[in-house]
Parts: structure tokens; C-alpha cells; sequence
């Protein structure tokens, strides 16, 4: 067997022990999952120990009945599935979309970015403009703009986390990613301004310049 057949095996299993315990009306135990399954209890004490890990499956208590060390028992977790399916994308192009219908889509965009930039600037104190652009490409980094300081007065962005959302969005985009750069350096005392974001200033990549 393959590496990537192991790896589907392995993910069939869990998806049925899950399955098997959100179709239980009372927690279960090892063997009798194993039973349910036809599979070895080993592989499901294995699975079992992820799906714990991942929020989605508890151990269950048991009340003694007899001499002897009980069974461990196990449930599905109440409440939604911290592991479930997730689309960010839609609420993206929600918000997008209402945006777009304010009078000015890029001011509003811009105080947004530059509102949640302020918010969440943490930077060290007393920075000089060159500690201040290094930090600024750690905190775009972090994010996952993939930025590269390659001249004395600008920022090369080599990734645009919405990069799906631009064609139809792009002003709003552009505008809140200024503004977001634009708090980080007014929380941290402005010791660099923040002038531009050129958008795609070369295919690969667009520009803050700074100064």
C-alpha cells in the first residue's frame, strides 16, 4: 500500500468512528466500536486519541458497577464541530459586497484597515524608521503577504491573501491593506510613514512605499 492510500485509510477509519458515535444514542467503548466496524481496536484507540486531540470526541464518564477497571467510553462532543467544514470566502465577499454599496468603498475600507491596524499594533518601543520597516514586513509576513524590503523606500507584496476576491473587490482590498499598515505605524508612533500601496505595480507582486 501507497503512502497515500495509508493516509485515505486512515481517514476513512476516522470518518467512521466518528460517524458511529454521532450515530450512538450513549457513549461507547473501544471494543464496541471496533465490533461495529470490524476493524481492530487498536486502530480505533488510535483514531480515537486524534478526534480527542481535534474537539471533536470526549471520554465519557462511567459509573462503577463492578470490581474491575471499567471500560473507557467515549461520545462525540456537544455543541458544532470544531473540525467542520469552514468558508471564509463567502463572508469575505459578504462584507465585500456591503461595503461596495457605501458611498466611498475605499475611505471606508481604509478606516477599517486602519481601525483593526491600530487595534492590534504591538510593536517595540522606540523604533527608528529602518527598525520600524523590518518590523512592519515581520507583522505583513505573519499574515501571509509574503513581503521582501528591496529598496530604500518600498515594500515588495509577493502575495495578496485575497488574491480570489480582487478582480471584483480590489479598491476596498487595496484600500484596507494601506489603512492596516498604516495603524500598525500609528500604534507604534509613526516613526515610519506609510506613502502608497502601488497594486500590482509588476505581475508578481505590489509596492507599499514608505518614507
Amino acid at each position: 500500500m501507497t503512502k497515500t492510500s495509508r493516509s485515505t485509510a486512515r481517514a476513512g477509519h476516522r470518518s467512521a468512528v466518528l460517524r458511529v458515535l454521532r450515530e450512538s444514542d450513549e457513549a461507547m467503548s473501544i471494543a464496541a466500536i471496533a465490533s461495529r466496524l470490524e476493524i481492530h481496536p487498536n486502530t480505533v484507540r488510535f483514531h480515537l486519541e486524534t478526534l480527542v486531540e481535534a474537539g471533536q470526541v470526549e471520554q465519557a464518564p462511567v459509573p462503577p458497577a463492578r470490581p474491575g477497571r471499567p471500560p473507557l467510553m467515549f461520545r462525540t462532543r456537544p455543541g458544532m464541530d470544531p473540525a467542520g467544514r469552514r468558508n471564509y470566502h463567502i463572508l469575505a465577499e459578504m462584507l465585500l459586497d456591503g461595503l461596495d454599496d457605501t458611498d466611498e468603498p475605499a475611505d471606508a475600507a481604509l478606516e477599517i484597515g486602519r481601525r483593526w491596524g491600530l487595534r492590534h499594533a504591538a510593536p517595540p518601543p522606540g523604533m527608528a524608521a529602518a527598525e520600524a520597516a523590518a518590523w512592519l514586513v515581520r507583522e505583513l509576513d505573519d499574515i501571509g503577504f509574503a513581503p521582501a524590503t528591496d529598496r530604500a523606500d518600498g515594500i515588495a507584496i509577493r502575495n495578496c491573501p485575497f488574491l480570489e476576491l480582487v478582480d471584483q473587490h480590489g479598491r476596498a482590498i487595496c484600500a484596507m491593506h494601506l489603512g492596516f499598515m498604516r495603524g500598525l505605524m500609528e500604534g507604534a508612533g509613526e516613526p515610519l510613514r506609510i506613502r502608497s500601496l502601488i497594486p500590482f505595480d509588476a505581475p508578481d507582486r505590489c509596492r507599499v512605499i514608505t518614507g
